[in-house]
């Protein structure tokens, strides 16, 4: 009976609480729950039914019953846990406001508490207070909460900072007290004014300085900073600072404290060292700069503080000087003469957009850099030490950035094309196929075939190496000398300053180009289209005569390159000498031809005046001198006689195809060499007023004529008659060693007899000047002639210092094996290194070779070194191993180049003096890395006013504001290829980027949705 009673009882509660907390799940099953488990027990019992022999209804019951408990228990069970977490989850927040309020409290000098109403007494930090142990007295906390304080006492009752409000709690025990708090221990030297800041206040630095006679030390103790800014409005201690110290003048090398975070009043406690002489104390002026690091890489300076150190105590070393100091904001010109704009925002909350728009700008200031005009300098100490600057930054060394201006440099030819012949006609008179094919189109094939092979001629050469040295590595590293000067020639103004510039780059030099002033048309063009097209931090041109290059040559350079006269070139040798300086010189000389009666004369003929009169002799391996026999001088004049007649006509001086003299003073020259009119062959004919001689032979001529005493460089060919190639091979040598040779002969025992026997830059065997053309063999002189060599591969090795390296590891066995060089000496030491040093015949190749691929013209190779990276500074400049691909359609060198729409947008007029500016507006987003970018283009204008009335949208919610900037800048577009100018900026927005400028105007703008705010702009540098 009980048991049934209590199985009653327990069913009629679950189905009491399942309809209090399960109503809706109750309902759907309350039929079958009232059919089969809410029945009385007495039912059950009037059917003979027992517990233990229930129907199959009755167990189904006594299950959904079961099932029903564990709901209840579980639903229990994660109500109590939820109310768990939430619990800890207060009290963690509690915990967490409660640390945020005591670092506040920290991070403030001053508090002040009273105690009572009408006390002031400031309490100090506990690390503020000079310590001191009070009197010690007994007495019960009863006492202390019962007993009223002796009026009797020395203490005035007003300053006691007892607690107000006790809870009055009896205790059974007594204890000791420390005695009362004494208001003197802790007033120290308060100032109040750390509590009241001016306005605009930026921060208060405290440090102090010590200087050390003795070991000639300065010591800078930083203390603490006060009222420092936060990184942004509306925030608590959003500052993460750290303070530079920098001993000026030198802003390069600094100190600096340790960065504290998240505080707007830091204590650094820190001291940093500067050694400095007593004497040069007065010259020096200490710098702290308080910077706020941030979270990112980015790192703004709050403010700085100055001392000039001559007003610095220095005493015995003891004395330690405390100060302190207001920041001084950083300098930054808001009123200028750079110009102003206009810019209107508007902002429309529905669809969370900003709009703005640059209406027009004024006043605009064109910027030219100091001292240089169409990027010619005209102080040469300025172009060298901003040359050699851009060297030290390193970017010249990367190989990317050598084939980019390699690319640039053939583009500024190929795009200049019809203003070099116009250029090269004005100075010389040339016809512009001998301009295309000398000048022109000659440095864009060595161009192109430089940027072919500069990866391949870059990467590190591995040498053979000796037995001794079989475990290590050797190889050669090619490193850039550095400042190049490169001075051209006048007679090939192009190709002599083109080509020679080329291999500067290609090797990783910055280069100062001189070109000649006797071409002052094609100097001039060089000057303006090298600043267009090249970097101009490292390529500049420098302009002017002799007394512009003595200037130069009184600099340092780390390379010179000279094309010119033998005599200009000592010159040039004599400068370098002064600071030990390498030097490549392309001088002349007196090149002899040699004719022998085994030729055809015609031919022979044909390519010996070609090389004569092409740019008027104008060329230093031009034939300056002929040496035949009688027969073969016969037979030659005729042939020339018929040949120039072909070519020129009967006047000469008609012709479109024969060239002028560069100058009356090189005219008058020559003329000098026609006086004797008895042995003049061919020609003679002269005019002054056009500078032009007419193709000339002389015959008969005497050794010791003025003709043969000095380079003719003119259109006058000499015949000396000899009877032997002997005796011309002793003609040869008796004179200084020529920068060509020629050798027209069918003999193979006539053409090695003057190879073996003569000294000179170059040969051509049967034709003139074509050797100048190869590129695959260097082209120099020897001697007078001049002094190292050029073109293709031999350019770069001329601008390349050949840097030895020897690598070798740490390993046990190849220690042991060059252990022998090490004392003690003895016999099997050196027997063991005599046969490691000893030739054996066969030496070791560290490389493994490879065969050569012959590439068609409409292929291009891409080569790099397979085991150790080329000497350029960049990890993105590796390129693909050796492999063989055809050539892809032809493209702009650049791409989307960010000039080439600048310039299609504005439609400019290059050779107009136009200002030509765009705006560009960028959006940033800091903490979100967003950064959005508009270009806002202006027509061309003259007074520097220019209408814009374009506008940007940018997507911008409302409570991305505070983290939010605009910045606008306006350029001064370059025309043609180069960098443009940065006029002037201003930025509107987040206080983490504008540091409060304009700040107003941006706040107004987001707080005033659709209704536009226009304002003009200061630009600032």
């Amino acid at each position: 009976m009980g048991t049934e009673s209590q199985y009653a009882t327990t069913n009629m509660k679950y189905q009491f609480w399942k309809r209090k907390i399960f109503p809706v799940w109750y309902q759907q099953h309350n039929s079958w729950e009232d059919s089969n488990m809410i029945q009385p027990f007495s039912a059950l019992k009037s059917e003979n039914l027992s517990i233990n022999e229930s129907t199959p209804d009755t167990t189904v019951s006594k299950q959904n019953f079961i099932d029903g408990k564990e709901i209840l228990y579980t639903t229990t069970i994660v109500i109590v846990i939820l109310i768990t977490i939430v619990i800890i989850g207060v009290l963690l927040f509690v915990r967490r406001r409660n640390y945020k309020h005591h670092d506040e409290e920290q991070s403030c000098s001053i508090l002040v508490y009273p105690s009572q109403q009408g006390s002031s007494v400031p309490q100090l930090l506990t690390k503020d207070i000079n310590f001191s142990l009070p009197p010690l007295r007994s007495t019960s906390l009863g006492d202390l909460n019962e007993t009223e304080y002796n009026d009797d006492s020395d203490y005035d009752t007003d300053t006691l900072l007892l607690p107000s409000n006790h809870n009055q709690r009896s205790h059974s025990f007594s204890c000791y007290g420390l005695g009362v708090i004494e208001p003197a221990l802790y007033k120290g030297n308060l100032n109040l004014e750390e509590l009241q800041w001016p306005e605009g206040h930026i921060g208060r630095l405290w440090f102090s300085l010590r200087y050390e006679p003795s070991t000639e030390k300065l010591l800078v103790s930083l203390l603490k900073a006060k009222n420092l800014p936060s990184r942004t409005i509306g925030t608590v201690n959003s500052c993460d600072p750290f303070i530079r110290l920098h001993l000026l003048p030198d802003e390069r090398r600094y100190l600096q404290s340790k960065q504290k975070k998240k505080t707007c009043n830091p204590y650094f406690d820190e001291t940093l060292v500067f050694q400095v002489s007593i004497k040069d104390m007065s010259d020096h002026i200490l710098k702290l700069t308080v910077v706020d690091g941030g979270r990112t890489k980015r790192k703004s300076e709050i403010g700085h503080v100055t001392f000039p150190l001559k007003n610095l105590e220095v005493g015995d070393g003891t004395e330690q000087q405390l100060f302190k100091f207001d920041l001084e904001k950083k300098l930054h010109e808001l009123k200028s003469d750079l110009g102003e704009i206009l810019i209107s925002l508007v902002y429309n909350e529905h669809l969370n957009r900003l709009t703005a728009t640059v209406i027009e700008a004024r006043r605009l200031k064109v910027k030219q850099q100091t001292n240089i005009r169409n990027g010619v300098y005209k102080n040469c100490a300025e172009v060298v030490t901003t040359t050699r600057n851009a060297f030290k930054s390193g970017k010249t060394k990367s190989l990317s950035f050598r084939k980019e201006q390699l690319k640039k440099l053939m583009q500024l030819l190929e795009d200049n094309v019809p203003e070099f012949e116009k250029s090269l006609y004005s100075d010389l008179g040339r016809h512009k196929q001998e301009s295309a094919l000398f000048d022109i189109e000659y440095s864009i094939f060595d161009i192109k075939k430089t940027i072919q092979n500069l990866s391949q001629w870059c990467a590190l050469e591995k040498p053979e190496k000796p037995l001794v040295n079989a475990l290590d590595s050797v190889y050669i590293y090619n490193d850039p000398y550095g400042v190049v000067l490169v001075i051209g020639a006048w007679n090939f103004p192009i190709n002599l300053v083109f080509v020679p510039v080329a291999g500067a780059i290609a090797a990783g030099n910055c280069v100062i180009i001189k070109p000649s002033e006797m071409a002052p048309a094609t100097a001039k063009l060089i000057a303006e289209l090298i600043p267009k097209y090249l970097d101009k931090e490292c390529y500049h041109v420098y302009t002017g005569g002799v007394p512009e290059t003595t200037q130069l040559l009184e600099q340092r350079f780390d390379y010179i390159f000279f094309t010119g006269s033998t005599a200009v070139g000592k010159i040039i040798h004599a400068a370098a000498n002064k600071y030990l300086t390498p030097v490549t010189l392309e001088l002349g000389g007196k090149s002899p031809v040699y004719v022998d009666d085994t030729v055809n004369i015609e031919i022979t003929a044909r390519r010996i005046l070609w090389g004569k009169c092409t740019n008027a002799g104008q060329i230093c391996i031009a034939p300056d001198y002929l040496l035949c026999t009688k027969d073969v001088q016969k037979d030659f004049i005729a042939a020339a006689a018929k040949i120039l007649n072909e070519w020129y006509g009967t006047n000469v001086k008609d012709s479109p195809c024969y060239s002028r003299l560069i100058s009356d003073k090189h005219y008058d020259r020559l003329v000098n060499f026609l006086k004797d009119k008895t042995n003049i062959a061919i020609g003679g004919k002269t005019d002054a007023n056009q500078r032009f001689i007419e193709p000339t032979i002389l015959v008969d001529v005497n050794p010791n004529d003025p003709v043969m005493q000095e380079e003719i460089f003119g259109p006058i060919l000499p015949i000396i008659t000899i009877d032997n190639p002997y005796q011309a091979i002793s003609f040869i040598n008796a004179r200084e060693k020529p920068l060509a040779l020629y050798v027209f002969t069918n003999d193979k025992g006539t053409k090695d007899l003057f190879l073996n026997n003569t000294s000179s830059g170059g040969v051509a065997i049967n034709d003139t000047i074509m050797h100048f053309s190869v590129d695959s063999i260097p082209f120099g002189g020897v001697g007078f002639s001049g002094m190292g060599g050029y073109h293709g591969k031999y350019s770069f090795d001329t601008f390349t210092h050949k840097k030895g390296i020897l690598e070798r590891n740490l390993q046990k066995l190849p220690e042991k094996a060059s252990s022998i060089r090490y004392p003690p000496y003895s016999e099997t030491k050196t027997k063991i290194a005599h046969v490691l040093l000893k030739p054996i015949g066969v030496n070791i190749s560290v490389h493994e070779s490879s065969s050569e691929e012959e590439l068609s013209s409409n292929e291009d190779v891409s080569v790099t070194a397979q085991s150790k990276p080329h000497n350029s500074s960049s990890d993105d400049d590796e390129e693909p191993p050796i492999t063989k691909r055809k050539k892809k359609s032809p493209k702009s060198y650049y791409g989307k180049n960010k000039f080439k729409w600048s310039a299609d947008a504005l439609n400019q007029n290059f050779q107009g003096d136009k200002h030509e500016a765009y705006v560009r507006i960028t959006l940033n987003q800091h903490y979100r890395g967003i950064k959005e970018k508009r270009t806002s283009v202006a027509k061309p204008s003259i007074d520097g006013n220019h209408s814009f009335a374009e506008g940007f949208n940018f997507k911008l919610i409302p409570s991305q504001a505070d983290i939010t900037s605009l910045a606008f800048h306006v350029f001064q577009h370059t025309t043609g290829y180069g960098r443009d100018k940065l006029i002037g900026k201003c930025v509107l927005g987040s206080y983490m980027f504008a540091r409060g400028r304009a700040l107003t105007h941006w706040n107004t703008a987001v707080a005033n949705p659709m209704e536009p705010l226009q304002q003009w702009h200061t630009l600032n540098e």
